[in-house]
């Protein structure tokens, strides 16, 4: 609530058990939050399948090379 989060992205490999996984995930949030929030809660899958976590890791070592 104090970060104003609206969509968690799930990534690698644990993105692979689909809403076995995202559906309690969401339904988590929903508890947990305040309704005026839960509306607009995202609990989504990365596109980037299992490779998400390396190419995260890459941008962000990019990033402090650069610094």
């Amino acid at each position: 609530m104090t970060l104003n989060i609206e969509t968690f992205v799930i990534g690698g490999s644990v993105a692979k058990a689909g809403d076995l996984l995202l559906g309690p995930a969401r339904e988590s949030l929903q508890g947990y939050s305040f309704q005026a929030v839960s509306a607009r809660l995202r609990v989504v899958a990365s596109g980037l399948g299992e490779d998400a976590p390396i190419l995260g890791a890459a941008v962000l070592a990019r990033r402090l090379l650069r610094a």
